[in-house]
């Protein structure tokens, strides 16, 4: 009997053969996603420039002054951020497996 191999060692082989190819899958699908969580805390910097910047030229649009540009510029700035934040979230919960 030390020569054979019964069913159940059988099904134990069988099983340890099947877990390293599934999590290799799940990795492989997986991979893409935590390479592009890396970059999703640049979706609120380039929210936070893009709003400022708006912000700006739309106080020199206006006619404002110096203080009235930086004043827009920086409230545009902060409704850009929460806007990347809520932005960041959403692709953040879509991308998780």
């Amino acid at each position: 009997m030390a020569g054979r191999v019964t069913d159940l060692q059988r099904t134990a082989q069988l099983w340890a053969s099947k877990i390293p190819a599934e999590l290799t899958e799940l990795k492989s699908r997986t991979e893409p996603a935590k390479e592009l969580k890396g970059y999703l805390n640049m979706i609120v910097i380039a929210a936070a420039l893009l709003g400022a910047l708006i912000g700006g030229l739309t106080a020199r649009k206006r006619g404002g002054n110096r203080l009235d540009i930086a004043q827009y510029a920086a409230g545009y700035a902060m409704a850009f951020i929460v806007v990347g934040l809520i932005a960041t979230v959403i692709i953040d919960r879509v991308l998780s497996v």
